[in-house]
This record gives structure tokens, C-alpha cells and sequence, in this order.
């Protein structure tokens, strides 16, 4: 599930529900495999989307890379 929402509802624990978050000035786009658990965190404060093939592919290479810069 793709998560949007403002940077506000970001923390250290929310942030452990996504596999993958993109985060700009206006807010965030995270990728979730728990939908229930978001949608309880959340509420109606964030958007909620299915995700897409092209949404998993986009945060999978954004996360392999971050993992690779790391290394």
C-alpha cells in the first residue's frame, strides 16, 4: 500500500511501518505491507493508495540504493 501524508506524522515508530519512504518538502510517499496498521496509525490524516508494480519497483531500487551508499 502507498501511504501520502505530511512530514508531521513521521517518527522513529511510524517510520518502522514502511519498507521504503520518500520524504520532500511538501510531505511523504511510503510503501507499506501492513495496511491495517497504517490505516490505524493514520486515520484519516494520510492518503491511502493501492500500490502499484511501478510503485514497488520505484521504492525497491530507492532503497537498494541507499543500502549500496551505506556500504
Amino acid at each position: 500500500m502507498l501511504v501520502k501524508g505530511g512530514l508531521e506524522l513521521l517518527d522513529r515508530d511510524t517510520e518502522k511501518e514502511f519498507m521504503a519512504i520518500h520524504k520532500t518538502k511538501l510531505g511523504f510517499e511510503g510503501l507499506s505491507k501492513n495496511k491495517e496498521r497504517v490505516m490505524q496509525l493514520f486515520g484519516e490524516l494520510a492518503i491511502y493508495e493501492p500500490a502499484t508494480l511501478e510503485d514497488i519497483m520505484f521504492y525497491t531500487k530507492k532503497e537498494s540504493e541507499q543500502i549500496a551508499a551505506i556500504s
